[in-house]
């Protein structure tokens, strides 16, 4: 069977279609964050505890940098974690009472199971 070229356009278009769909779903299966929620409030990345067994981190901490980098807002933490491979050590620098702490976590998966379903 011989394709004519507007055929073969239409085959070439949709393999690159997806390529770039499988390389998307890569991406969001990867998405890697902190084992905390973080909440902006009065221009400060506060730590809000999401799982009891991760003892590190105290609600209320407040988020200074990561890996030596000075991150403003949740975004700019997120933004960063997405080039960070999920399982990663990262070290954040956080103020707790008044005093700087480092504290060393592992990175997790953004996304749920339940939520990339």
């Amino acid at each position: 069977m011989k394709l004519s070229p507007s055929q073969k356009t239409t085959i070439y278009a949709d393999v690159i279609i997806l390529v770039l769909c499988l390389i998307g779903v890569f991406n969001f299966l990867n998405k890697s964050n902190l084992p905390v929620n973080i909440v902006n409030r009065e221009d400060l990345n506060l730590v809000q505890v999401k799982d009891t067994t991760h003892d590190s981190f105290l609600d209320d901490d407040i988020i200074k940098s990561i890996d030596g980098y000075d991150l403003q807002t949740k975004e700019e933490i997120e933004t960063f974690l997405d080039g960070i491979p999920i399982n990663s050590q990262v070290s954040a620098s956080v103020l707790r009472n008044n005093k700087t702490l480092t504290i060393n976590f592992l990175t997790t998966s953004f996304y749920s199971l339940f939520y990339s379903i």
